[in-house]
């Protein structure tokens, strides 16, 4: 076997170069059980959504709406529907009874998502009630928002004929000169796990990784195959040292 001609005077004379070895040897096998996890482990949280959206409610939070007669037009095809309660101020919506509410995430950037769309749109839509926090529908691009919240609440119906008061975050359609907040709670818990496609990629590049840390294993092993040791002459470094005296 190739492993049995190994000359291990090469790890012995060689002390960096052996625990060099010994840490590649132990990154492989991290990263390639590590691959196999993620390839058949189905639920595996999202870390990067999870702080998304945290983000965005704090950013969400921030944002001024605005009344508005225009219609918005969501320029995203792929959308995520959440139920969420949020904390609204009865004064703002006097003899109003549906809200339908756009916020522009132009100044909003998620983690780790190089197709971001500055123009991305996030919907909401609630009834106004008698309470301070009404149950609403969000509806966003699929990677900004979680798959689930667990935080419950019974949604009205929103499809009664009921006329819709539009509310936008941009201040060119401030009519009015009304400010209107919206509060989001930030300590809701949620589902947020990779998707097949995201674990199906990342488990491709984990094996890859691995690939590349066993051919650098063999590499050293290989040196160590034909690594010839020379010892050195004692006798004659004596000697060397009697001539000088």
């Amino acid at each position: 076997m190739f492993c049995a001609k190994i000359n291990y005077d090469f790890f012995k004379t060689r002390p960096p170069v052996a625990i060099f070895f010994i840490s590649l040897v132990f990154m492989t096998v991290t990263t390639f059980t590590l691959s196999l996890y993620i390839k058949y482990t189905n639920n595996i949280l999202n870390t990067d959504l999870a702080q998304n959206w945290k983000s965005l409610n704090q950013h969400l939070n921030n944002l001024d709406l605005y009344f508005t007669d225009e219609k918005i037009v969501k320029p995203y095809i792929e959308e995520v529907n959440l139920v969420t309660l949020i904390s609204v101020n009865l004064t703002d919506f006097k003899n109003i009874t549906k809200v339908k509410a756009y916020y522009k995430l132009t100044d909003w950037q998620p983690i780790c998502y190089n197709n971001y769309n500055k123009n991305a749109i996030i919907t909401l839509d609630f009834l106004v009630t008698n309470e301070t926090q009404v149950c609403a529908l969000i509806k966003g691009p699929k990677h900004y928002l979680p798959e689930k919240l667990s935080q419950s609440c019974d949604l009205s119906d929103l499809s009664q004929g009921y006329n819709t008061s539009v509310l936008y975050s941009h201040p060119n359609f401030n009519s009015n000169g009304s400010r209107i907040k919206l509060t989001f709670d930030q300590n809701v818990k949620f589902e947020a796990y990779l998707s097949q496609s995201d674990r199906n990629l990342i488990y491709v590049r984990l094996v890859w990784c691995s690939y590349i840390l066993l051919m650098f294993v063999l590499v050293v092993l290989f040196c160590a195959k034909f690594y010839k040791y020379e010892a050195v002459d004692d006798t004659s470094f004596d000697h060397f040292k009697l001539q000088i005296k």
